[in-house]
């Protein structure tokens, strides 16, 4: 699921909660929604750096430099003094680029001003993932004798047997009842395609940290360095006793919808695809609100889908189990049919037999024409504003 669109359904929608220390959230204002939003928005596809810079302690020398990234189109963002002496202020600041080549043309200019000195330069993504971004805490105190012979033995046997008398006490009396495994094997990393189990971590860690934040559930991540269905099945079903929820991410198609389906038959607690079902229910959100705008009926109105992965397929099975009836899923090699003898796979013959009723055939561009929804899930730039307009 992208969490870019998530958040910023959420903060449309005004229910991006805080959650304070007591575990209680509170709603954040309009003034809050306004700001994270044109935060998120401007700078969601630029890269960070925090340069510390020594300047003149003179009127208008802070404007040079950001005459400087005027000239480059890099964007400014907070300034932070850290030194002051007699004659020059050294301040930590950050910068938002394009890319890396908008990057290094800016600091060859900021380095040519006179009497302007570039002390250091800092990656901000690394800088806030070195050490990584999770962590296990405790959540008592253990500062006396008294409290360790609680937290573990002779205490902790109580409990223990406390448990085996009573399995489901566990929930209540361990962390299993708000703990959440976030399984991958990298093969669908974001944007980012096939990098593997290792360079797929900061995502896992990114995502135990906002579910953490907006339910207060504590994500533990799982590599699962493997491309075969039965042995990731396999090792889930091995750890799932540890956990309330198993929430499967970024795992390729089809691999992901087998790994789902034999998860949902042998392990006892709920199986949550995040590609699937959060990009399909965020998705579902905003047509239910475009219905209430525009006066329409799900029933009536005619959908595209561009994408027949994870989130296309289960998008369209949940449109159609809420009531929408007329619906087209596209692939690279166009309307996806009954009737199609190629690009074809048991998980497209399945939604066959309940999208596309009118048996339309043919790319996206012709069939485009007349729909009244398009949702894109696949990839960029396949739909111009002409198509939109037919």
């Amino acid at each position: 699921m992208d969490f870019y669109c998530l958040l910023l359904a959420l903060l449309h929608s005004g229910r991006l909660p805080h959650r304070e220390k007591d575990g209680t959230f509170i709603k954040q204002s309009g003034v809050w929604r306004e700001h994270a939003m044109a935060e998120i928005e401007k700078y969601a596809y630029k890269i960070a750096k925090k340069i510390r810079i020594r300047i003149p302690d003179v009127p208008g020398a802070l404007g040079k430099v950001a005459t400087e990234l005027g000239k480059h189109g890099a964007v400014l963002g907070d300034i932070t003094k850290v030194h002051l002496t007699s004659h020059y202020i050294t301040r930590d600041v950050i910068l938002f680029f394009d890319d890396e080549r908008q990057f290094s043309d800016t600091m060859s200019d900021l380095e040519e001003l006179k009497g302007y000195k570039i002390l250091s330069i800092e990656d901000e993504a690394l800088r806030i993932h070195r050490g990584g971004k999770i962590a296990v805490t405790p959540t008592v105190k253990m500062e006396t004798l008294s409290d360790l012979r609680m937290v573990y033995t002779p205490g902790v046997a109580q409990v223990c047997n406390y448990i085996t008398r009573h399995p489901e006490a566990a929930r209540e009396y361990t962390s299993i009842g708000n703990s959440v495994c976030i399984a991958t094997n990298g093969s669908a990393i974001l944007g980012l395609g096939d990098i593997g189990v290792l360079a797929g971590m900061p995502v896992m860690e990114g995502k135990s940290v906002i579910l953490n934040k907006m339910a207060g559930v504590s994500c533990v991540p799982l590599l699962i360095d493997s491309d075969d269905a039965g042995r990731i099945v396999d090792t889930l079903e091995a750890v799932s006793k540890t956990f309330s929820v198993v929430m499967i991410e970024d795992i390729k198609a089809p691999l992901c919808f087998e790994v789902e389906e034999r998860l949902q038959e042998r392990i006892q607690i709920p199986v949550f695809h995040d590609d699937q079902h959060g990009t399909a229910t965020v998705i579902l959100a905003a047509l239910l609100n475009a219905l209430k705008v525009t006066g329409r009926h799900k029933g009536r109105v005619k959908i595209a889908i561009s994408g027949a992965g994870a989130a296309g397929m289960a998008t369209g099975r949940m449109l159609l189990e809420y009531g929408f009836r007329h619906i087209t899923i596209f692939d690279r090699r166009g309307a996806i049919d009954q009737g199609r003898p190629e690009h074809m796979d048991a998980y497209k013959d399945s939604i066959a037999e309940i999208t596309n009723k009118a048996v339309e055939k043919g790319p996206l561009r012709e069939i485009i024409k007349g729909k009244d929804i398009f949702i894109g899930v696949s990839s960029s730039n396949l739909v111009s504003q002409e198509m939109v307009r037919s």
